[in-house]
């Protein structure tokens, strides 16, 4: 009589595949990370024959996982110890951390990044108190939280302190999470107990409050009220590093309850800047100042003087900050006379309408194969004479085009023999980045729809 085993055929398992085929299936799960590691917990023979592949792809783990491969987290350290960055860990409607997620934390000894998904206030406060209680900040070098739209406080100014205090701890970010009433008392708590030296301002929609460990400064990603710079550059008496990228004008309410553009009290008009740079003149050692594309808002003033900041080595700016009002440059000794004394790198980015080759008395588009006449650059031939005259330490001048939404291809410009030697005989290095214009009509900006 046959035994049932002998009548049913020998059933292949993932041992008997051929390399070829192991290979084939690696390839396609490359894109399908949580299947991969879910198959890998659940196959021996998987598990075996991708050790190599899994544990490469273990180091950036997210809170969705199948709960199979958190017990293999549990079992194996090998895998475990490979794990650099855990998130986003899901947040229970109890306001717990999901129980399978939060018992392998411990377990992930080299864990460095951890990112935490809020979904109410009451979330902040007992997640970070059970974060303190695992002793995950021992090892941790990263910490941020995800809030949501049902989120209603900040981060509260004790527990800011709790997290800037621990000795591994460098950055811990806060996005998606409304400002609270105590805001201004957190920042000028951490920027006052702490010796700031890197500022970073990021014009975004979404909020994101970054708070550094002092050797790697404060950042905000936001919109700021007309005091905001200066108030926070002034709780910095020791800043080296000022970056401000993608700058928007404030915008105020007239009588009519329109919005309306003021000048004068713009947080980022000339006037204003003016008084930015008088509060970091004796520290600042390197300055970015990049504002929005739209030059109507610039289009007053004189140009801003950047000299005093005497201890300045790098500026990179729009260029339209040394522009008049009529957007064409001044005499070019004018413009060394407006950077700073001991500048060592300059970098200048220009506007959507007025670029590096262009006045405001000619077209400000190139177009693919234009040949660029010798009036449009004889002011960056001239301007290497700058470091005979105040610019001595001057080492590198990168001048950028700005670049449309529409095609277009950004071209490194080819200096003329005479511009060469000149820069060579200076010994400046020249970079020059020209935006070429596919389109027929650029578009600058989104298209609104209503």
């Amino acid at each position: 009589m046959l035994l049932l085993q002998d009548r049913i055929p020998h059933m292949a398992t993932f041992e008997d595949l051929p390399v070829e085929l192991v290979d084939e299936v690696l390839s396609y799960l490359e894109l399908h990370r949580p299947e991969l590691q879910a198959m890998a917990s659940t196959s021996r023979g998987f598990n075996h024959r991708t050790r190599k592949f899994l544990f490469r792809h273990a180091d950036n783990l997210s809170g969705n996982q199948h709960p199979l491969f958190w017990a293999a987290l549990e079992i194996s350290r090998e895998l475990s110890s490979l794990v650099h960055t855990y998130g986003p860990v899901a947040i229970d409607p109890r306001g717990l951390i999901s129980l399978v997620n939060y018992k392998v934390l411990p377990v992930l000894t080299a864990l460095k990044r951890l990112q935490v998904r809020l979904g109410s206030s009451n979330d902040l406060r007992s997640c970070t108190h059970d974060i303190f209680a695992s002793g995950l900040l021992e090892r941790v070098e990263s910490i941020h939280f995800i809030g949501s739209e049902a989120m209603t406080e900040g981060l509260p100014t004790s527990l800011l302190q709790g997290f800037m205090s621990q000795p591994k701890l460098r950055t811990l970010t806060v996005s998606q999470i409304r400002n609270s009433n105590n805001t201004d008392t957190t920042h000028d708590t951490l920027l006052t107990q702490s010796k700031v030296t890197t500022l970073e301002f990021f014009g975004r929609a979404n909020t994101v409050l970054s708070y550094p460990r002092p050797e790697q400064g404060l950042r905000f990603r936001e919109h700021f009220s007309s005091n905001c710079l200066q108030y926070y550059l002034a709780l910095c008496p020791n800043l080296k590093t000022l970056r401000c990228v993608d700058l928007k004008p404030n915008f105020g309410t007239n009588h009519r309850g329109g919005r309306t553009h003021n000048p004068c009290h713009s947080a980022f008009s000339r006037r204003y800047m003016e008084r930015v740079l008088n509060t970091v003149a004796d520290t600042l050692e390197e300055l970015t100042y990049l504002i929005t594309n739209d030059i109507s808002v610039w289009a007053y003033g004189k140009p801003i003087n950047f000299s005093r900041l005497v201890r300045l080595r790098s500026l990179k700016i729009a260029a339209i900050l040394l522009r008049p009002k009529d957007h064409s440059f001044v005499a070019i000794g004018d413009i060394c006379k407006l950077l700073p004394p001991n500048l060592e790198k300059l970098q200048l980015t220009f506007s959507n309408v007025y670029g590096v080759f262009h006045n405001a008395n000619c077209d400000p588009l190139l177009r693919k194969d234009d040949h660029v006449p010798a009036e449009r650059y004889a002011w960056i031939f001239h301007l290497a004479n700058g470091k005979r005259t105040t610019l001595h330490g001057l080492k590198t001048i990168t001048l950028i085009d700005a670049a449309p939404l529409s095609d277009h291809i950004m071209e490194r410009w080819i200096p003329p023999r005479d511009v060469v030697e000149m820069y060579e005989e200076v010994d400046i290095h020249l970079n020059v980045l020209l935006c070429i214009h596919l389109a027929q009509e650029p578009i600058w900006k989104k298209p609104v729809i209503a």
